[in-house]
């Protein structure tokens, strides 16, 4: 090869790995908000209802597919009240694709009978592009001993990121 030729492949193999780099380095940015860990802010709606919040409570999700929630009450009773002031529900999460994840919750509430299976919450969540907030449509099922049944209200979880605020007296 000539001095030339070499230079030039000098050059197209400096430009190429200029684009690789790149092209890695917008691929981490995107994971870097493609991310579900931390402590988050839920809101329940029942779609057509009015815009007030039916449930709202904190959940956690960390980094090893674990999520848990603490309810300070159970689900309103129609006319207002709660019937039971705790309750909480664990249980796990998976990437299902970009931007999307599986979750399923078994929740206990504090009146629950001895063996009694816990009911279950299942959704898919899809988080937006900067990674602080989702909207996740999702089924609430009680097992009745042979199935689980869910009701055929349909109700949509959002969730907004709880960011870290630095205490610096």
């Amino acid at each position: 090869m000539t001095r030339p030729c070499v230079r030039g492949a000098v050059a197209l193999a400096l430009a190429l790995l200029l684009v690789a780099v790149g092209a890695a380095a917008n691929a981490n940015a995107e994971r870097a908000f493609d991310t579900l860990p931390g402590t988050w802010w839920i809101q329940i709606d029942i779609p057509g209802e009015p815009s007030i919040p039916y449930l709202t409570y904190m959940q956690q999700f960390t980094r090893d597919g674990r999520s848990s929630i603490f309810l300070g009450s159970a689900l309103p009773e129609v006319g207002g009240g709660f019937t039971e002031t705790r309750s909480g529900c664990v249980g796990d999460w998976r990437r299902a694709g970009p931007h999307q994840y599986d979750l399923t919750l078994y929740c206990l509430w504090s009146d629950q009978n001895p063996g009694k299976v816990p009911d279950r919450i299942r959704a898919i969540m899809t988080l937006d592009k900067k990674g602080q907030h989702f909207s996740a449509p999702f089924v609430y099922e009680v097992w009745d001993g042979t199935q689980w049944l869910y009701g055929d209200m349909p109700l949509e979880m959002t969730g907004t990121r709880m960011d870290i605020v630095p205490y610096r007296p």
